[in-house]
This record gives structure tokens, sequence and C-alpha cells, in this order.
């Protein structure tokens, strides 16, 4: 391991540490530019066939930003003697929606509702359970992906039993009214240090995730509650590094939906709405190192996400045109080809009113999608 070892008024040794990274996109980008600025050295793996194949030597601490490693395979890992973070055991239930409702559950934090599926006749009782209904795999694959949203009973049985060919099971939960949305991040340390970033409010469009406004704007109560959650979840999951938790509001009660062990991809906003970033502290949490300031700068930052449109306008083309909208605008395009319905980047404005910086966000992203008519979406109104 690295260490710091200092005589009086001398350093005689310095060895830093080594971060090996596994997946790819922009959550191991901005992990390697957190690493960088403070030291640190990384090493990038873009599959897990390449840390297997001895190049994870020299490797201080391995971490992943991706939900689609199998757990076994990072147990693998630890078995040959490296370190993982967060562990396998993490998340083998991050990782498992049925796993993690289970533990919640056990944990006395309300989950949202949930039927576990594994046959057709389950899966016809699921689907007659509530009016409407949300089917998604078990295994929470690459980025949160296996989840549908049927239009009707019969729509539903026909995609869940295909989704039953290649999976095991299934989870069917009700689509619920929702208040809002907020998502919640903890950082821990091996030592159980732990710091708690102030709820998130996310407003989705079509089952997906548009726009992140920091702060949530909710009362202290219900601030409180959400990050005692979140407080809960990662001593009981023992997470070493970032765990964010995603939680539904539907009247005046909260629900867990999602857990995620890494960054979250909302988290653009991160770099202008807090002292440190997700992006550094799970650096920081991995390798034991004194966590950052969780604390909120005092403004309001939105981040809007810019998605792939019918039209087929590539983002990359449109960048000046965007930032002579609004020259105080963070763009941040992944360099990504243009594909319908793709997350292609993110534009983060700040200002001292929600409305106002809601409004610069958007017409910046209108600008670099080249939209002539863009659907705002509104708070509220369903879930994702």
């Amino acid at each position: 391991m690295w260490a710091v070892s200092v005589s009086p008024g001398t350093v005689t040794a310095v060895t830093t540490p080594v971060l090996g990274i596994v997946g790819g996109g922009h959550l191991r980008r901005r992990l390697v530019e957190a690493a960088t600025r403070l030291g640190v050295q990384t090493r990038v793996f873009d599959t897990p066939d390449m840390v297997e194949s001895g190049r994870g030597a020299g490797v201080d601490v391995l971490t992943v930003v991706t939900d689609d490693i199998d757990p076994a395979v990072m147990l693998d890992w630890e078995r040959s003697g490296l370190l993982v973070r967060p562990g396998p055991s993490t998340m083998a239930i991050v990782t498992d929606r049925v796993a993690m409702r289970r533990l919640v559950s056990a944990t006395g934090v309300p989950v949202t509702p949930w039927r576990q599926v594994t046959n057709e006749t389950e899966l016809r009782a699921a689907l007659t359970t509530w009016p409407t209904t949300v089917i998604k795999t078990a295994r929470a694959g690459r980025y949160r992906t296996g989840v549908e949203m049927p239009a009707t009973p019969l729509e539903g049985l026909r995609s869940g039993m295909a989704s039953l060919r290649d999976h095991a099971q299934l989870l069917v939960e009700p689509f619920l009214d929702l208040t809002m949305e907020l998502s919640v991040a903890v950082v821990r340390r091996p030592t159980g240090d732990t710091d708690v970033y102030a709820p998130v409010r996310t407003v989705q469009l079509f089952g997906r995730c548009r726009e992140v406004v920091a702060p949530a704007g909710i009362d202290p109560e219900t601030a409180e509650r959400v990050a005692e959650i979140a407080r809960t979840l990662a001593e009981r999951l023992q997470v070493v590094g970032l765990l964010v938790v995603e939680v539904f509001v539907t009247g005046g009660e909260v629900m867990v939906n999602e857990v995620v062990a890494r960054p979250h991809h909302a988290a653009a906003h991160a770099d202008v709405a807090f002292q440190t970033s997700q992006f550094e502290n799970h650096v920081r949490g991995v390798l034991d190192f004194p966590l950052g300031s969780c604390a909120p700068i005092d403004t309001i930052a939105v981040s809007v996400n810019v998605v792939g449109n019918a039209a087929g306008n590539d983002p990359r083309h449109h960048v000046a045109d965007a930032l002579a909208v609004d020259p105080t605008a963070k763009v941040e395009l992944r360099g990504e080809p243009h594909r319908f319905d793709r997350i292609l980047g993110q534009v983060t404005v700040t200002g001292a009113e929600e409305s106002d910086a809601r409004r610069r966000a958007w017409q910046t992203v209108i600008a670099l999608r080249g939209d002539l008519t863009p659907i705002r979406p509104v708070v509220g109104g369903g879930r994702s």
C-alpha cells in the first residue's frame, strides 16, 4: 500500500497511491480528472477481462463505474489480492433489485411496493395487482437499464415473458403518481467516517432524467429524513466510497426506489453546487483520504441532460451557438456520436432564482440540439 514517512522537518519517503477504475464513459473520465487533481495515479480498465489478464498488478485500490460487472468476478479480484472498493458484497446487493429491496425493508426504511416474478403465473398476478405497472429486470444492467412501462396488462405480459426468457426473475411495481423525485448522495471511508450531500431534485421526461435541481426545494424535515435514509443504508451496506439513493416522494411519504454505489449519472451539478464534487469524494473515500466538505454552495444549480433528438442534430456542431446563448453556462459533452434518445452531455447553469436558472439552461440545450419546438418537463406527474 501507499505511505508517507516523515521525519522531523524532512519527508524521507513518499509513495503515491494508484487507483484502478473499471468501466468507461464520462463517469470514468470525471473520476480520472478528480484523482489527477489530488495527485493520484490512475489506471483504467475498459472491461473486467483487462483486470483479470494481470494488468491489475500494481493497483492499490480498484473501483468500478458501471453496474453490469458480476459481483462474483469482483470477488475473484479480491481473492487474487486486489483491494476492491466498494466491495463485492456491497455490489451484489445494490446491483440486484430484489436483494436491495429486501435489505432496505429489513432496515425499516420504506421502499416502493413490488412483487417478485419468476414465471408466467406470478407475472399475470402481479400485472393485475395495480392499475398500471412498471416491469424491471431483477439484475440492474448497464446504467440502470431493464425498465419497461407497458401501456396495458397484455403488453406487460408479452414484454414480461420475453424478459423472463433472458432473466431468472423480474420485479413488477405500481406506476406511482409522484410529488417529486429526489437523489441523495452519501460518502463513506473504511474507517466509518461519513458525510451526506443535501438532497437534489430530479425531473423526469418520458422515463428519463432530464433535469437535476440543487437545492431540491424541500422542507427541512423531508431533507433530514432523506439524509438519514442514506446514512442508514450506507452503514448497513458497509459502503466504501459513494452511495447514491434515489427516493420517490408521494404526498408526505418517501420511499427508496434505486441505490447505486458509484457517482451518479446526474452528478454534473456537483462541481458547482457543493464544496466537493461526488467524483472527488468517491476518490477520497475509496483511498481512505479525509473526506471533502459536502456543504452546498450558496447558489441554485440546474443541470439539464442533452438527449439526442429525432432530427439527428449532433450537439457537437452547435457548441458555438449554445455558448452565445449564455456564456456562463457550463457545457459538457461526452464526445459520443449522436443517437436518438442517448444522453450526450449536460448543461449546468447557476443563479439566484430557480426559474431563471432553468430557463437559461433549457435555452442553451435548445441551441445545442437545434430544436424548434422543445418539450420542457414539469415537476412531478409520474415516475421514471
